[in-house]
Order: structure tokens, then sequence, then C-alpha cells
């Protein structure tokens, strides 16, 4: 009975460091993807460091208990606003971001990872997302649902 008991527990430390391994594994890929997204950003390669900022934002979870690989999340988020509001414009996506960036501050607020003032500026940001791109981001999704019933009552008149 103890030998399984101490087979159980070793199983389960292999697991978790394993576990643990591939975690470590994908956060370093996070940060080569980051800095490599900071460069083409920097080089006004737009398109490259939006494909680089979405690798950070799919792996890094906004749960994270790492306040660097946390802040790397949401500065890749706030540059995907940038660039797809302004350098190579997407405005589906832009709002994507945007939204996501309101749900991740959500979470990052009730978590307590970020210093006091870190969480501050972040919160600046938001607020300014909720007053300069949320508006454009309504009537994006106005211009959608007019775009939707001028298709409907075109067919119908074609038909």
């Amino acid at each position: 009975m103890k030998k399984l008991i101490a087979l159980s527990i070793l199983l389960s430390l292999s697991l978790s460091l394993d576990l643990y391994s591939q975690d470590s594994r994908a956060l370093r890929a996070a940060r080569m993807s980051f800095s490599s997204a900071e460069r083409n950003f920097k080089n006004s390669s737009f398109e490259e460091a939006a494909r680089e900022y979405a690798i950070v934002i799919n792996t890094i979870p906004a749960s994270t208990d790492s306040r660097k690989h946390l802040e790397m999340r949401l500065e890749s988020l706030i540059k995907l606003v940038d660039i797809h509001f302004y350098h190579h414009v997407n405005v589906s996506k832009a709002c994507e971001y945007v939204q996501q960036y309101s749900t991740n501050m959500n979470v990052v607020r009730n978590q307590g990872t970020l210093r006091a003032s870190t969480l501050l500026t972040y919160q600046r940001v938001e607020q300014e997302f909720a007053s300069e791109h949320e508006p454009k981001c309504r009537a994006y999704k106005g211009i959608d649902s007019d775009m939707d019933r001028f298709k409907q009552k075109f067919e119908e008149e074609f038909e």
C-alpha cells in the first residue's frame, strides 16, 4: 500500500514537472515573439508585428501570475489595437482586441498581480479605449447591420 502511494506521488510530481516545462517553453516562445513584434513595429512592418503580437496573446493567459508576462500580454493588446485602427486597418479585428483588453482588465484588477502604479497606467489606457475606440466599434457594428439589411433588400428585389 505504501509503495502504491509513493508511486502515485512520484507520477503526479513527474506529470506536474512535465507540464511546467511545456509551460515554460510556451512562455519563452511568447517572449521571443514579443521581442520580434516590437522590432517589427519599430521598423513599421505592421502586418508582421500584428502576427507576432497575436502569438503572444494566444500563448499567455490573462490569468497568469507572472507580472512580466501579464504586462507583455496587455502591451500586445494595446499594440494590436493601434495597428488595426491606424496602420493596417481592420476595424473588426481592432474592435475584438478592444473588447478583449476590457475583459482582461477585469481579470487583472481582481487578480492583484500588477503593481498599483502599473495597474493605474493600464486602467487609463482602458478608459482611453472606452472613450475613443468603443464608439467607433458601436458605429461599425451599426454599419454592419445596415449592410446586412441592404443586402437582404437587394436580393429580394432582384429575385
